[in-house]
This record gives C-alpha cells, structure tokens and sequence, in this order.
C-alpha cells in the first residue's frame, strides 16, 4: 500500500498488535521504513502453533488451498494469494 501511495522512505508507528505489525514491516522491508516507533507491544504468542507446520505452501485452486488450511481458513481469507506456482499465504507461517 505505502509503494503504491508512492511512498519511498516512511516513518512507522505501532501500538499494541500494530507494534508487532510495525516490526515485521521495518525487518522485511528495511529500505522502506525510515524510523520505527513502538509505542507497545500487547500481542505475545506463547501458544503451540505447531498446527500451522501441517498447512500446505501451494495448492492447485484457491479452494484446494482453503480446504488444506481445514478450520484456520475463516481466518486467512484475507492473506490467500495466488502465486505462479499456485495458491498460498502471504506469509510464512
């Protein structure tokens, strides 16, 4: 979004969840973020996410991919992409 904006070079602030979000932002695209501001970071993830491991990387159809993704799909719709080599998350999980 901020590319598209025609966005070079931004500063960042994140709050809470945001603060996570503001991090993963600056370590991915550091040529992007100028400065990085957390004011708090509220999320801690110390569950097994393990389950996540079983999920697929590439399916055939977007269906395929929700289908693999089983009861996490409802939460993912928004990060499903279709990539040359298939459907997949936009993330690493």
């Amino acid at each position: 979004m901020l590319q598209y904006l025609g966005l070079r070079r931004v500063t960042v602030l994140g709050h809470s969840l945001g603060g996570v979000n503001a991090c993963q932002l600056a370590a991915w695209l550091p040529g992007l973020v100028d400065a990085l501001i957390v004011e708090d970071i509220g999320a801690v993830v110390d569950g097994d996410v393990s389950f996540s491991l079983a999920w697929p990387q590439r399916a055939l159809t977007r269906a395929g991919l929700l289908e693999g993704l089983g009861t996490s799909a409802r939460y993912l719709l928004g990060a499903v992409r279709e990539y040359p080599d298939g459907w997949g998350l936009a993330f690493d999980p």
